[in-house]
C-alpha cells in the first residue's frame, strides 16, 4: 500500500473536549464506509493505567516516556499500514499527537528530550495529514465542565491547556478548530465531514 491511501488524523483538545466519544463515532462511521480504521490511544492514560505516573516518576521523565512511546508506536503503526497488500483506504486516528506533549516542557527541556530521543520537533508535524482541535467546554462552556479520575484540572487550568494546544498545533499546515456545541452530535458530524474531505481531496 502506498502512503497516499493512508490518512493520518490527530484529534486533540483540552480536558472535556469530547475526544473519546468523538473518536468512537468516527471509527464507526468510516468502518461502515469500508475503510480500515486504526485508533492510536492516548499515551499518558495508557502509561498511568500501567502504574507509570507523573507523581511517581517526576514531570520531565514522565513526559519523556510519553513522547518516546508515542513516537515508537506511530512508527510501528505506519509501517504496518504501509505493508498491507490490498488497496483498502486506511484512516489512522491519533488520540493526541506527539506535539501535544511538548506543551508541558519549556524550550530547554524540549531541546534536551529531542536530543536524547533523536527526534526533531519541527519535523514531527509532517507525521500527520490534518490536525483537528476540539475546543474544550472549559474554554467555551465552562458551566458544563467536569473533572474525572484522569482529568484533574480546574476550569482556568483546562482553558490554559486548550490555549497551549492551539498555539503549538497552529504551525501545522492543515490545522482546524472545532468549537463546542450544545448538541454534541453536531460537533461529531463536523469532525466526520472534515475527515471525509481528506479522502476526496
Amino acid at each position: 500500500m502506498v502512503l497516499g491511501n493512508i490518512k493520518r488524523v490527530v484529534i486533540t483538545g483540552g480536558p472535556c473536549a469530547g475526544k473519546t466519544t468523538a473518536i468512537e463515532s468516527i471509527r464507526a462511521y468510516f468502518e461502515q464506509k469500508g475503510r480500515l480504521v486504526i485508533v492510536v490511544e492516548e499515551v499518558p492514560t495508557e502509561l498511568m493505567r500501567m502504574g507509570i505516573t507523573l507523581a511517581k516518576y517526576g514531570r520531565l521523565p514522565f513526559q519523556k516516556a510519553i513522547i518516546d512511546l508515542q513516537h515508537k508506536k506511530e512508527q510501528v503503526i505506519i509501517e504496518a499500514a504501509c505493508s498491507l497488500e490490498n488497496e483498502q483506504e486506511v484512516l489512522i486516528i491519533y488520540d493526541r499527537g506527539i506535539l501535544d506533549h511538548f506543551i508541558y516542557l519549556n524550550s530547554e527541556e524540549q531541546k534536551r528530550i529531542e536530543k536524547e530521543l533523536g527526534i526533531d520537533r519541527q519535523q514531527l508535524y509532517s507525521n500527520y495529514d490534518i490536525v483537528i482541535h476540539m475546543l474544550s467546554v472549559a474554554s467555551q462552556m465552562p458551566e458544563l465542565y467536569e473533572s474525572s479520575e484522569f482529568r484533574l484540572e480546574a476550569v482556568p487550568e483546562a482553558k490554559e491547556k486548550d490555549d497551549k494546544i492551539g498555539k503549538i498545533w497552529r504551525q501545522h499546515g492543515d490545522y482546524v478548530q472545532i468549537g463546542c456545541e450544545r448538541d454534541f452530535e453536531v460537533k461529531i458530524q463536523k469532525l466526520i465531514s472534515i475527515i471525509d474531505k481528506t479522502f476526496t481531496g
